[in-house]
C-alpha cells in the first residue's frame, strides 16, 4: 500500500513533463488505478485533465497587449512581454508563433519583427515576424531595459494604440515607453512622426502619423507595401535620460575610443572606480558584460556590422550609456 500510495503521488509530476498521452494508457493500467476502483469515466476525465495541462504555453513573467486602430477602423493586435529564459528568437514554449510567410492583413497589419534591424545593418531580409513576442529580460538588473521593433503597414494614417497603464506602475517597467525614435538615438536625434514618446505609465492611448515620408525615415519596403517602424522599450526611467550628450566620445569622466570600430574599442575612465560595462543590440539584448577598473578594451570583432549601445554602471556613472558603430 505505501508503495502504491508513492506511485500515484509522482506520476502527475512524470506525466506534466513527459508524452502525457502515451504515459496516460500505462497510468490506466498500472495497481493504482485497480486499487481504487477507478472506472472508465474517471480514466477518461484524467485523460482530458491532464492533456489540457500538457497543451498549455509556459506563462511568461510578464506580458501585455497593444491594440491598433487606424483612421478607418481597421484594427489588429499584438503581445510583448519579458522573462527571464526567452530570447529574441520565436519562442514555442511562449506560444510564439512565426508567420513571415503569410501575406499581411488588408487594411491595417501589425508585426514585431527584426527585418528594420536587418535590411539596414546586414544588408539581408527578416528572419521572423509574430504577433507575440516575449524577450530576455531580467527586471532585477540595475537600469535594464529591452526594445522591441513594431511593424506598422497601412494607408489610412493617423494610427491609434491603446494599453493598460496600469501594468506600468513599478520601478522596473516605470520608464516603458511607445516611440518613433531609433533606440541608438534616444532622445533628441528626431524622426517623422509626430510621436516623440509615450511613456505607457502615463497614459493609455497615444494617436500618432506614419515614421515615413516618401519613403525616408524610419520605414522599409516589402514588395509594394510601405511598412513604417516604430520601437516600444520596457524599462526603467532611466531610458528617458537618455540623450544625445551620452553618445558623444567624450563626455564627463569617460573616453571612448576609436569609434567607429571593425574589431575592439578602449573605455577608460578618469578615476579609478570599479566599473561594469554592458553592450547591448538596439532591440536592448545585452550581448557582452565586462567589468574593469580605470580602463579596459571590448572585443567586438565576433558583432555583425551595426549600431550597438553601451552601458556603465559604477558609484558615479550609474547608467550612463552611449554608441558606438561597429563597422
Amino acid at each position: 500500500m505505501k508503495e502504491t500510495q508513492y506511485k500515484l503521488m509522482i506520476y502527475p509530476k512524470i506525466i506534466i513533463n513527459l508524452d502525457i498521452l502515451s504515459l496516460l494508457n500505462v497510468f490506466c493500467k498500472t495497481e493504482v488505478v485497480k486499487y481504487f476502483k477507478i472506472d472508465i469515466f474517471i480514466k477518461h476525465l484524467l485523460i482530458v485533465l491532464l492533456s489540457s495541462l500538457s497543451l498549455t504555453a509556459l506563462a511568461q513573467e510578464f506580458s501585455f497587449q497593444l491594440f491598433f486602430a487606424d483612421a478607418i477602423g481597421n484594427k489588429d493586435t499584438i503581445t510583448l512581454g519579458y522573462d527571464s529564459i526567452a530570447t529574441d528568437k520565436i519562442d514555442s514554449l511562449f506560444g510564439e508563433e512565426n508567420i513571415i510567410k503569410l501575406s499581411p492583413k488588408s487594411g491595417l497589419d501589425i508585426r514585431l519583427s527584426d527585418e528594420y534591424f536587418l535590411r539596414n545593418y546586414s544588408q539581408t531580409t527578416g528572419t521572423y515576424h509574430c504577433k507575440k513576442q516575449i524577450l530576455k529580460f531580467n527586471c532585477r538588473k540595475s537600469a535594464s531595459t529591452i526594445a522591441q521593433t513594431i511593424d506598422i503597414n497601412t494607408k489610412n494614417w493617423p494610427v491609434t494604440v491603446t494599453w493598460d497603464p496600469s501594468l506600468f506602475n513599478d520601478q522596473c517597467k516605470d520608464g516603458s515607453v511607445f516611440t518613433s525614435i531609433h533606440p541608438g538615438g534616444w532622445w533628441d536625434t528626431g524622426s517623422k512622426s509626430n510621436l516623440h514618446q509615450q511613456i505607457l505609465a502615463n497614459n493609455g492611448e497615444v494617436s500618432f502619423s506614419s515614421n515615413c515620408d516618401r519613403d525616408k525615415g524610419y520605414c522599409y519596403i516589402s514588395k509594394s507595401d510601405t511598412i513604417a517602424v516604430f520601437w516600444l522599450a520596457i524599462g526603467t526611467k532611466s531610458i528617458l535620460r537618455t540623450s544625445i550628450d551620452d553618445i558623444k566620445h567624450k563626455s564627463a569622466g569617460v573616453v571612448v575610443f576609436p569609434n567607429p570600430t571593425s574589431s575592439q574599442f578602449t573605455v577608460q575612465l578618469e578615476e579609478n572606480l570599479l566599473t561594469t560595462i554592458s553592450i547591448h543590440d538596439i532591440h536592448g539584448q545585452e550581448l557582452i558584460e565586462q567589468t574593469f577598473e580605470n580602463a579596459t578594451t571590448i572585443n567586438v570583432e565576433h558583432l555583425l556590422p551595426g549600431l550597438y549601445y553601451y552601458k556603465l554602471y559604477n558609484l558615479k556613472t550609474a547608467g550612463r550609456s552611449g554608441m558606438f558603430l561597429k563597422k
